[in-house]
């Protein structure tokens, strides 16, 4: 009888040993979990303008114009970032290396707060995506807007509802070598690849290209205008 009691004792212990176990395995489980979508969730309305002055003030010393006086094959150009970048060129890969730091690189962890770090990243996948020789893509008050300040993203509703009929896509279904791609607008375009030159376009016309100069008004041309430069340089299959 006392070999039994002592055996049913071991074994309770042992099961409730192991049943702690199981809690503290799920426990670290669940921290890993949250931990992971912490450092993965996207930066949800990180602010690009405020992005910009967050890297002028703490990072543009080795990194200004995107580039990198230390290691300057590892930019913050598009191609360099999906090349060296861990995790890849994406805001939570920059965050991260932005929070702790990486080789040179010093943690900004412990000089910026959560919503500054996700703005930079913001701005850097930005930049990156559009360019960093020009100020095309910074963001005012929810507007994308163009070099000159126009609205990019009015520019496009008036596109859609103007010109997508026989240039959806930035293509030409008149003459289809004569596209709104940046080499097309560069060789074909009156004046070259600027605002300028488009505006004067769509509002006079040209060959099969009727005038829009009294259907609309200068503004919505002039954002037009910005809307179909900054396309051509960004790319027509990428989103605004």
């Amino acid at each position: 009888m006392r070999t039994f009691i002592l055996l049913s004792l071991t074994i309770s212990a042992t099961t409730a040993a192991w049943n702690q176990h199981q809690v503290q395995l799920g426990k670290a489980a669940a921290a890993g979990a949250v931990v992971f979508c912490l450092s993965t969730a996207p930066a949800l309305g990180a602010n690009v303008e405020a992005g910009e002055q967050i890297f002028n003030t703490n990072c543009a010393a080795c990194h200004a114009g995107g580039q990198n006086v230390i290691m300057p094959e590892k930019t913050l150009e598009k191609e360099a970032l999906e090349t060296y970048l861990t995790g890849g060129r994406n805001e939570a890969a920059v965050r991260i290396q932005v929070t702790y730091g990486k080789n040179a690189m010093p943690a900004f962890g412990g000089r910026l707060g959560d919503e500054d770090i996700a703005n930079v990243a913001s701005f850097v996948i930005t930049k990156s995506k559009f360019g960093w020789d020009d100020d095309a893509w910074n963001q005012q008050a929810g507007k994308k807007l163009g070099k000159t300040g126009r609205d990019v993203e009015a520019g496009e509703q008036i596109f859609n509802a103007n010109c997508a009929a026989c240039h959806a896509g930035g293509q030409n279904v008149i003459m289809p070598e004569k596209t709104l791609e940046k080499e097309a607008l560069e060789l074909y375009l009156t004046g070259g690849r600027n605002e300028a030159a488009v505006r004067t376009q769509v509002t006079n016309g040209k060959n099969a290209m009727p005038a829009f100069g009294g259907r609309l008004g200068e503004a919505d041309i002039a954002n037009v205008a910005s809307f179909v430069i900054t396309k051509s340089k960004a790319g027509w299959d990428e989103d605004l």
